[in-house]
């Protein structure tokens, strides 16, 4: 956990929004344009720049007065995507078939045997590309 994640940037956002919110209810039909942004920010800086949302955050993080209790086992957990296994680069199956063909009145019996290739498979994604042998 990072000490401004917590403790400044996250209150910042939501004064943020509080700040937008009450500028759209405040001039309805117009957008918020540059011109507007540094006001906005600004009062929601002045509300959470404070020597109280400092100390807190060094609280909420277990750095003083230190607490090794803040965190548990779970947040020193792997993500998720290491837990993916790598990419199988390709794979093929052979396809054994026959074919029938009628045109007028012959009929055509053709055996066919191909190869499918799969390739880049992956994460449930999979490209395939035909070759005849």
């Amino acid at each position: 956990m990072q000490l401004l994640d917590r403790g400044f940037f996250a209150p910042l956002k939501t004064a943020f929004s509080s700040e937008c919110d009450k500028w759209i209810v405040t001039n309805q039909g117009r957008p918020i344009t540059q011109k507007q942004m540094s006001a906005l920010f600004h009062a929601a800086y002045s509300k959470v720049a404070t020597i109280q949302i400092c100390e807190k955050s060094f609280t909420v993080t277990g750095l003083y007065p230190y607490n090794p209790d803040v965190f548990n086992e779970d947040d020193f957990a792997p993500a998720e995507v290491t837990n993916i296994p790598p990419p199988v680069k390709a794979v093929s199956y052979k396809i054994k078939t026959r074919v029938i063909v009628v045109l007028d009145t012959f009929i055509y019996f053709i055996n066919m045997e191909y190869t499918l290739f799969c390739e880049n498979v992956s994460m449930g994604f999979t490209s395939f590309q035909n070759k005849v042998d």
